[in-house]
């Protein structure tokens, strides 16, 4: 008895160690995961003539001020790059989630017979594109240049979204499909009215996925909007981050006056990163609930 009650001792105190040693390593590894954010909000709100004299901050601002925030507000262009964002965000989303949930539930029927060679070709294009030249002259023969479609309809279709959909809707049970097309609904119907309502976990996973990618479009922006009026809000952080390049390299500046321009600058870009980045992490908790669950369901059955 003694052994044996040495022995469940001996596993209470070695779920402890364990306990703590994992509990500590989350610990830190979350601190490692906060702190970039966090070193670029006290920088955003430290005052630039401080930062400039004192250093870099540690885990407190130096000063405090608000002149990078107020530098932004002072840009014309920037309620109109947040109202281009919002549009492409929305707009695009709604795409990808409509198309990708069409796709994965054609694909899904077993009776439709080309599915196989439908999804081998999506597959391919996941590892081959046409290119960016040739992309460039599709759009420019499209005549999509300074159009909001060329935001959003590139990346309306994702494959990995239309396989993962395609799983889910293989999953359901068929007397689920068979009662409802003895009721007479017809595809579209079974689809928006029985399938889409009971995938809520997976249109809000990938509904994230597809926000943050849309919100961070950058390089489309660049290649095929030439209006500055039609322009995200990456692009103004683009901007910053040049503009601080060319300080860098600037010749024929006093270094005084370089180094203040600099650090004035680099106040203005954290300042950029905390209002571009803060919208996807307050948006981030109300899809929280269904973010792990829709990861899982999809993957369930290959």
């Amino acid at each position: 008895m003694k052994g044996v009650n040495g022995l469940k001792t001996w596993r209470i105190n070695d779920d402890k160690v364990f306990g703590f040693v994992n509990y500590t390593f989350l610990v830190l590894l979350l601190f490692l995961m906060l702190y970039p954010f966090w070193y670029v909000i006290i920088t955003s709100v430290s005052d630039p003539t401080a930062l400039a004299f004192g250093g870099n901050p540690d885990m407190l601002p130096r000063g405090f001020s608000l002149y990078g925030y107020r530098e932004l507000l002072n840009y014309k262009l920037l309620p109109r790059y947040f109202l281009n964002t919002l549009l492409y965000v929305t707009l695009g989303t709604f795409l990808r989630l409509l198309i990708s949930s069409l796709a994965g539930f054609v694909l899904s029927v077993k009776r439709f017979k080309p599915g196989k060679v439908i999804m081998v070709a999506m597959v391919i294009t996941m590892f081959i594109s046409g290119g960016l030249i040739p992309t460039y002259m599709l759009v420019r023969s499209l005549k999509g240049f300074d159009t909001v479609w060329v935001m959003v309809v590139p990346g309306c279709l994702d494959v990995y979204t239309c396989i993962v959909f395609k799983t889910f809707f293989q999953q359901l049970p068929e007397e689920l499909k068979d009662a409802a097309e003895i009721d007479g609904a017809n595809d579209l119907v079974m689809l928006f009215r029985i399938v889409l309502p009971i995938s809520k976990p997976l249109l809000a996973t990938f509904a994230i996925f597809s926000i943050v990618g849309y919100w961070n479009e950058w390089w489309s922006a660049l290649l095929y909007l030439r209006k500055n009026e039609m322009h995200p809000i990456q692009m103004l952080l683009r901007s910053l981050l040049v503009q601080m390049d060319m300080l860098k390299a600037g010749e024929g500046v006093a270094k005084v006056n370089q180094t203040e321009m600099l650090v004035r600058a680099r106040v203005v870009r954290a300042a950029s990163i905390v209002i571009t980045t803060l919208p996807i992490m307050l948006i981030y908790p109300f899809f929280q609930k269904y973010f792990t669950k829709g990861i899982v369901v999809g993957s369930l059955k290959g």
